[in-house]
């Protein structure tokens, strides 16, 4: 199985990257192939307006068409996800369909980015995607790591252990469906 994780945070003075980067050595370390697309790392410009260079969007369209579950990550922005996934998808649809999407969001506050989580499913079903029942969720971002992106409260390894288990474990059962599907 080959996994991609969207980190669609762009600020300067992110923190929600180092969510993103623990999921990753995560699921490298249980023999999974990962990858992480950083949206501060290339450059998408709105949707509808002139795209001078079509290569970021070509080259990203084969990384989502290569993935067999995708996993967004998004700061909670005003009890939405960042803007930044909003233009992300709207280049895309086809590119989603029928493939597992994990949630992982980050705050400021105490609830993680529960609300952008939940909107974040929707955004999933409206792609076509199939999205994780199960959600991880970030709290108290600025927290949460220490110097070397380890989590410093044990309940936050739990959670994103059982977090990994049900992604892994749901992304799988679709994956070979489709592969008894289509061989």
């Amino acid at each position: 199985m080959h996994v991609l994780i969207i980190l669609s945070s762009i600020r300067e003075a992110r923190k929600t990257h180092h969510l993103a980067h623990y999921l990753k050595r995560k699921i490298s370390d249980r023999g999974i192939k990962v990858q992480l697309l950083d949206l501060q790392k290339v450059e998408i410009p709105a949707f509808g307006t002139s795209v001078s260079d079509p290569m970021n969007i070509d080259r990203i369209r084969e990384y989502l068409l290569e993935a067999d579950a995708l996993i967004f990550v998004s700061p909670e922005y005003h009890q939405s996800y960042s803007s930044t996934l909003k233009n992300f998808s709207e280049y895309y649809w086809s590119e989603f369909g029928r493939k597992p999407i994990g949630v992982a969001t980050a705050s400021a506050g105490k609830l993680g980015g529960v609300h952008a989580s939940i909107q974040m499913q929707a955004l999933i079903l409206a792609l076509g995607g199939y999205p994780i029942p199960t959600r991880l969720m970030a709290p108290e971002i600025h927290n949460l790591f220490d110097v070397n992106n380890q989590p410093v409260h044990k309940s936050f390894v739990e959670k994103t252990e059982f977090f990994l288990d049900e992604f892994i474990s749901f992304s799988e059962k679709i994956v070979i469906k489709a592969e008894e599907k289509f061989a």
